[in-house]
C-alpha cells in the first residue's frame, strides 16, 4: 500500500491579528537561496519599478540563508539600500515575518525536473495569506497550485515585463487600501 502525505500548513502557526504594513510595500522571501535559483528577473523588475516610481516605498526582506547569494544581485541592480537580511529564526518568527509582508517571493530552483518541485515554503506562504510572486516553471506543479488557490502567480525567468506589470498591480491595490 502507498499513502500520500501532502505538504500543508498548520493554521495555528499564523496569528490572525498580524497585518502587513500600510506605509511601505514589503516583499519577503523566507528560506535558502543559492545560485541555481536564478532570481535575477525579479530584481530586474523591482529595479525598473523603482525607477518608474511607486506609490509606496519598496522594501525587500530576506529571512534565512540568502545573503551570500543575493548581495551581488542586489548590488548589480542598485537595490541593496532597500534590502534587509535576517538570518535563521524560529518557525513562529518566520511565519510572523510572512504575515508582516504585503507579498511573498517564491523561487523554484532552476534545475532538471523543477516542474515537480513543491516546497514546504509554498504551503507556509498559502497559510500566511499574502500574494505570492513566484519564479519558476509556469507549467509546473507549484504554478498549478498558485492558480488553483488564487494565491499568486508564477512567472518564467524570461517574463520580466509581465512580472513588472504584476508588481504594479499589487502596489496599486495596496496603495488604494492604505487610503481607505
Amino acid at each position: 500500500k502507498i499513502h500520500v502525505i501532502p505538504n500543508g500548513f498548520d493554521p495555528a502557526d499564523f496569528d490572525p491579528s498580524v497585518s502587513p504594513p500600510r506605509d511601505v510595500f514589503r516583499i519577503t522571501y523566507v528560506g535558502t537561496m543559492a545560485e541555481r535559483y536564478r532570481p535575477a528577473a525579479f530584481f530586474k523588475a523591482v529595479a525598473e519599478l523603482r525607477k518608474e516610481g511607486t506609490p509606496l516605498p519598496l522594501r525587500l526582506r530576506f529571512v534565512g540563508s540568502t545573503q551570500g547569494a543575493l548581495e551581488p544581485i542586489l548590488q548589480a541592480y542598485g537595490l541593496q539600500d532597500m534590502a534587509e537580511f535576517i538570518g535563521h529564526v524560529p518557525h513562529r518568527q518566520a511565519t510572523r515575518y510572512m504575515q508582516e509582508s504585503n507579498a511573498l517571493l517564491l523561487v523554484i530552483p532552476d534545475v532538471p525536473n523543477a516542474k515537480g518541485i513543491l516546497t514546504g515554503k509554498l504551503f507556509e506562504y498559502l497559510g500566511a495569506g499574502r500574494p505570492v510572486i513566484a519564479l519558476g516553471p509556469v507549467d509546473g506543479d507549484a504554478s498549478a497550485i498558485l492558480k488553483e488557490t488564487g494565491a499568486g502567480r508564477m512567472f518564467g525567468r524570461e517574463e520580466g515585463t509581465i512580472l513588472l506589470e504584476h508588481l504594479h498591480e499589487l502596489l496599486s491595490g495596496t496603495s488604494n487600501q492604505s487610503r481607505s
